[in-house]
């Protein structure tokens, strides 16, 4: 006979019966598993939030350093090219940090970074991603 939550056992003495609490191992190894698999799922979603941000302050790098090299060809404002280095990288989720245009004659070089910010971090995670962007010639763009 058994009673609910107990297991009957016999001893190698005899035949003698005595009851024993089951211990829960297999309860406590689903909270552990559990409380691992939520971690590791935390831990890839912080990861890839931050290699999206990456990717995407690369995108945004790029397309504002193009379209400011080809402002910067056309007219001769240096403020009116970094103008639209601000305005695509804002079109692209980010934001232009900074731009530089060297001109050396007829060439131009734009150096263009843009901060992209992550879409959920944690306290000592940075919360916001970088990249830097060449168009032209990129031994001239200091």
């Amino acid at each position: 006979m058994t009673r609910f939550g107990a297991v009957m056992s016999r001893s190698r003495r005899g035949d003698s019966c005595r009851w024993s609490r089951e211990s829960g191992s297999m309860s406590v190894g689903v909270v552990v598993g559990g409380i691992v698999l939520a971690l590791a799922v935390l831990i890839g979603s912080l990861v890839m939030s931050h290699v999206a941000a990456s990717r995407q302050s690369r995108s945004a790098a790029d397309l504002a350093a193009l379209a400011a090299a080809g402002e910067a060809i056309q007219s001769p404002s240096d403020t009116q090219a970094c103008a639209v280095a601000g305005a695509v990288a804002s079109q692209n989720s980010g934001r232009a940090v900074s731009c530089d245009i060297v001109r050396a004659g007829d060439e131009v070089a734009v150096k263009v970074e843009v901060e992209v910010e992550v879409g959920w971090t944690m306290p000592g995670l940075p919360s916001t991603v970088s990249a830097a962007a060449y168009a032209g010639n990129p031994s001239q763009a200091g």
